[in-house]
């Protein structure tokens, strides 16, 4: 562990380039909307459940493919790499890039809206 000193005497990195910061955009983008559809599985999987049992034959399909899109969006998050130092990125749920690499420093910006 670095003492407070430490780390305050080591230089800021270079602001990493647009090319650089694209696809961790588009990753980030991706993970939500993965985390999205999943959530909408859930619910339209629970109100099928409750509403009408004519529908009960789809219900473990749905639940199934929201599983399926969880993990797919789980893996492309431990997936995600530091474009600068290679080290990986750990996120957190709904958020997947962090505001700064935990290895270089390296600031991560927010996607311009």
């Amino acid at each position: 562990m670095q003492n407070v000193g430490e780390q305050a005497t080591r230089p800021q990195p270079e602001p990493l380039t647009r090319a650089e910061l694209e696809p961790l955009w588009r990753r980030e983008r991706q993970v939500s909307w993965l985390q999205i559809a999943a959530m909408a599985g859930l619910l339209l999987a629970g109100w099928l459940a409750q509403r009408n049992e004519a529908y009960m034959w789809v219900v473990q399909p749905m639940l199934v493919v929201a599983l399926a899109l969880l993990l797919a969006g789980a893996g492309l998050q431990m997936a995600t790499r530091c474009p600068r130092c290679g080290s990986w990125l750990r996120g957190k749920i709904l958020r997947m890039i962090p505001n700064k690499c935990p290895q270089c420093g390296v600031d991560f910006p927010r996607e311009p809206s």
